[in-house]
């Protein structure tokens, strides 16, 4: 068993020597690194519990240690990567949806204060989100089934160039269900469509076909059809 003044040797050493040490391993195991690769995948299928729980445990320490620091790094980090950083979160979040809402809750019940608070601002910050919220949240109640994002909805806006797909207008667009969802239409994108606020408000619950129709008819184009028949 190594004694506490011999721990203390090794660890003094390797103080002295952690370049030369390190780039010493380096070499070794770039020379051997099918070996190495080998002997650390049947290490870990031995130990594998032991390894995570290790783990779990150093990390905590170490974040315990030094918890201020990895937090101001944290945020040096997003605020230089704010676009990979937000990409990263949003496919953890997809993946592990279920810790993350578990994660969420332990949060909100310790900082009730914070949690409100940044919830106020988001929301304050992001009303598209908002809206897109309030829609998701209608549609459950009416019971209809799918839904999409505010990504899904901008690409889809960019598919008709910012335009409104009924009356062709660039404005604000708001997704409009092409079946409406009182007509068993479903809440997902293949049935959006985007639609100016006047367009939006007056379709009601009309499916495309029938709105498109009405419009033509208001416009006089119906007739110019039918004389072309």
């Amino acid at each position: 068993m190594i004694t506490e003044e011999r721990k203390a040797q090794l660890h003094k050493y390797y103080q002295d020597h952690k370049d030369d040490i390190l780039a010493k391993q380096r070499e070794y195991n770039e020379e051997h690194k099918e070996q190495q690769s080998l002997k650390r995948h049947e290490r870990h299928l031995r130990n594998r519990n032991q390894d995570n729980e290790r783990q779990r445990e150093y990390y905590k320490t170490y974040y315990a240690k030094n918890k201020e620091e990895l937090i101001k790094k944290a945020v040096a980090y997003h605020s230089k990567h704010k676009d990979k950083s937000c990409a990263a979160s949003a496919k953890f979040r997809e993946i592990n949806n279920e810790a993350w809402r578990q994660i969420k809750q332990r949060y909100n019940s310790t900082h009730r204060e914070e949690a409100r608070q940044y919830s106020a601002r988001y929301w304050r910050e992001h009303p598209e989100v908002v809206r897109n919220w309030n829609r998701m949240r209608k549609a459950r109640a009416k019971g209809a089934e799918g839904r999409f994002t505010q990504q899904e909805f901008e690409r889809k806006c960019g598919v008709y160039n910012g335009r409104c797909v009924y009356c062709g207008t660039i404005s604000e667009l708001f997704p409009d269900h092409a079946t409406p969802l009182s007509r068993g239409g479903r809440n997902d994108i293949n049935n959006i469509l985007p639609a100016c606020a006047d367009c939006n408000m007056e379709k009601h619950n009309k499916t495309y076909s029938e709105y498109l129709f009405r419009k033509l008819v208001d416009c006089g184009a119906d007739r110019v059809l039918m004389e072309s028949v």
